[in-house]
């Protein structure tokens, strides 16, 4: 039983992302951005559409681990938060993903050892980028962004032009499909 008291704790915990907002947006003056939550559901989503695409177009890819690396992707803001690319450049990035890091690991410390080391051997490979699904998953990440600044400009809330040019935004979707799906988007976006 006290297995299954650890699991409700991480989920307790995992129910702060549904009021975790994305910080980049307020910066730009978005009132209501999204929530960490919103944005992994979508993350996931795309990803799965990414995996079946490249298993469509002859890839060897391992669908699973990319919903598993999806569902993982933002662990860590469970405990620090979703810290803006400013705070990022002030505190450092590489401080940041190492507290990122921790919090996921302790929070997957609460589940039963094989499942606890089953999702961390994902996590770990995602954040290390060590493969076609963490490839997948980091282009979706991306894309999911790109997809809601194109979005929130056609809603109204201005020009967000700095999401699309900052560096390691565009330049991180590698995977091929989700190039092409970039493309329809900035087509889109001049369009508006």
């Amino acid at each position: 039983m006290e297995k299954m008291r650890k699991i409700v704790d991480l989920f307790e915990h995992l129910e702060r992302l549904k009021n975790t907002p994305r910080s980049g947006f307020s910066y730009y003056g978005v009132k209501h951005p999204e929530s960490v939550a919103e944005h992994s559901f979508m993350v996931v989503f795309i990803s799965l559409i990414l995996a079946l695409l490249n298993k469509q177009d002859g890839e060897d890819i391992d669908v699973e681990k990319v919903l598993v690396m999806a569902v993982l992707h933002e662990l860590g803001e469970v405990m620090i938060g979703d810290l803006h690319r400013m705070t990022r450049k002030y505190v450092g990035n590489e401080y940041v993903e190492k507290g990122e890091v921790k919090a996921a690991k302790d929070l997957l410390s609460l589940l039963p050892d094989k499942i606890k080391e089953e999702l961390e051997g994902a996590y770990t490979e995602f954040m290390e980028r060590r493969s076609k699904e963490a490839e997948i998953v980091l282009s979706a990440d991306k894309l999911e962004l790109l997809l809601y600044v194109y979005l929130l400009e056609k809603w109204g809330h201005g020009n967000l032009d700095a999401f699309f040019t900052h560096p390691g935004n565009r330049e991180l979707i590698k995977n091929e499909p989700a190039r092409k799906l970039l493309e329809i988007i900035m087509e889109r976006r001049q369009k508006k």
